[in-house]
């Protein structure tokens, strides 16, 4: 019994740590007074739960968005860099008017349309076309791994998070069941003291036998 009042004394100690209660409020704590809820077959969590609580957690976790972010920046760098693989065609076009021009004939190597007077039209063109372009497909190259590195890092985390849901799921679970499992055994073996208390009364059990059926009870 000294021993039941210490781990009694020792439980109550940490119950009021958790309950964040400081050393003279622990001390006052009473005993509990009400049952444990009783646990509904439709708390169980299955695995349709897991895969609910895993996309949440998806959503609410701010280091995934993050990685899926990256992901996307690493993704619209690689694109940009495939583009800049490709040869580079500028096209400019100019519109203009020119008006009449007094003594043009004084400039001997000047154009014969020179005097020209109304709208005048141009184009010009510029291409670009490396024939290796080898630093160009190498920052590809470099962009692309960068992309699947930032890509599989968001995936990981990703697996990572979901299996954690679904372990503290599964966890939980296990733990409603072995519950639910407990307070069967506990009314069994109160029916069992019970009967044990009877049957010494009756002359057929020991003193021996009671305080064993108890102590199983208790347990």
């Amino acid at each position: 019994r000294l021993l039941a009042e210490q781990s009694l004394f020792n439980a109550c100690q940490a119950l009021g740590l958790a309950m964040g209660l400081k050393g003279a409020e622990i001390s006052r704590l009473t005993p509990v007074e009400e049952p444990f809820p009783d646990i509904a077959e439709a708390a169980v969590p299955t695995s349709a739960t897991a895969d609910a609580y895993g996309a949440m957690a998806l959503k609410l976790r701010q280091d995934y968005a993050a990685a899926a972010a990256s992901e996307q920046a690493q993704d619209i760098l690689y694109r940009a860099a495939k583009l800049n693989e490709k040869p580079q065609f500028d096209l400019g076009l100019q519109a203009g008017f020119t008006g009449f021009e007094l003594n043009h004939f004084s400039d001997p190597y000047g154009a014969l349309a020179r005097n020209t007077v109304g709208p005048v039209y141009g184009a010009s063109f510029t291409l670009a076309w490396p024939f290796a372009n080898n630093a160009a497909r190498g920052y590809t190259r470099q962009q692309r791994a960068q992309y699947e590195q930032a890509r599989l890092q968001a995936a990981d985390l990703a697996a990572t998070i979901e299996s954690s849901v679904a372990s503290a799921v599964e966890s939980l679970r296990i733990s409603i069941l072995a519950l639910q499992q407990a307070r069967q055994a506990s009314r069994f073996f109160a029916e069992s003291v019970r009967k044990e208390r009877e049957k010494f009364q009756l002359g057929e059990s020991t003193v021996i036998d009671q305080l064993k059926i108890e102590g199983l009870a208790t347990q």
